[in-house]
């Protein structure tokens, strides 16, 4: 009906510009959310075409991106998020990328040897709208390179990230990068710095009171970093939090990794495998309704 409305303005893009990107960002999400991508696609170009700043543009081409993942087109979204943060935010190194990568990762160790864990929870909070989209998008970057077996994307979105929070303040995404951060003290062999930046992720999604990363946050630290040292129980419930808190921002990939190893989790603890059935047949039927 808003539409319909909308269609009797004469060019109303510059007529009534705030009402139609409105309109059409509200649109997009509803239509990408419940898995109608050709549609919510189209909108969004639209959108994106007549958009009269980078900042009105930025939260569809951030919802086109995770689309494109939760559609399993994950090359696709992570060429249109680093495309956005080199043309438009220009926080993505266009050359030289491995030599980026080393010179973060050094100054970068140093600084977390010279302060200490309160130091970093007590920064301010970011709260320019370019460096938050930035982070965002590098989110993105690094749980869909992860993914997608591209290494060399979400190192360069991990070490930009976490140096965006040094310089600018810690937010939400902030927690995802300092995740990657402890898995890589993993790889490394350094299960006691892993343990460290498990607990700083923790701590500052508690701080931000972030849900959009606390999906796949919460599966990567209790998994893949403090599983050998905490029960099976506590595993599941970080996993059931990751759960609720991903579903609840729309984030049904993150959400739908939750549940499958909290289901493969549950099957190997001894759950009563009837019980294990059931919610993995829930999964299925949530992934069937949101097209993944």
């Amino acid at each position: 009906i808003a539409f319909v409305l909308l269609d009797k303005i004469r060019d109303p893009w510059v007529q009534q510009y705030d009402l139609t990107l409105r309109l059409h960002r509200v649109t997009t999400n509803a239509e990408l959310a419940l898995g109608n991508y050709a549609a919510g696609y189209k909108l969004g170009d639209e959108l994106c075409k007549h958009s009269k700043t980078s900042i009105d543009a930025l939260p569809t081409i951030i919802s086109k991106v995770t689309a494109l993942s939760n559609e399993n087109k994950r090359t696709q979204s992570i060429e249109v998020a680093i495309k956005t943060t080199q043309t438009m935010l220009g926080v993505y190194p266009k050359r030289g990328i491995v030599w980026t990568i080393i010179k973060e990762l050094v100054w970068i160790k140093s600084y977390f040897r010279r302060h200490k864990d309160k130091d970093i929870l007590e920064m301010p909070l970011m709260t320019d709208p370019k460096h938050l989209f930035s982070m965002r998008l590098f989110s993105q970057i690094i749980t869909t390179a992860i993914q997608n077996g591209r290494i060399t994307e979400w190192l360069v979105a991990t070490v930009k990230s976490i140096r965006l929070t040094i310089k600018h303040g810690i937010c939400e995404h902030s927690a995802l990068a300092f995740t990657l951060w402890g898995l890589l003290s993993v790889g490394l062999g350094d299960s006691k710095g892993a343990t460290r930046f498990a607990n700083l992720s923790i701590s500052i999604l508690e701080r931000t009171n972030g849900e959009s990363t606390k999906g796949f946050v919460y599966v990567i630290c209790p998994v893949a970093i403090n599983r050998w040292s905490k029960s099976s129980v506590f595993c599941m419930n970080f996993l059931h939090q990751g759960y609720h808190a991903a579903m609840g921002c729309g984030d049904t990939e993150a959400g739908s990794i939750c549940s499958l190893t909290s289901n493969i989790a549950a099957y190997n603890d001894g759950y009563p495998v009837h019980e294990v059935y059931t919610a993995f047949r829930s999964l299925e039927e949530q992934a069937r309704a949101h097209a993944m």
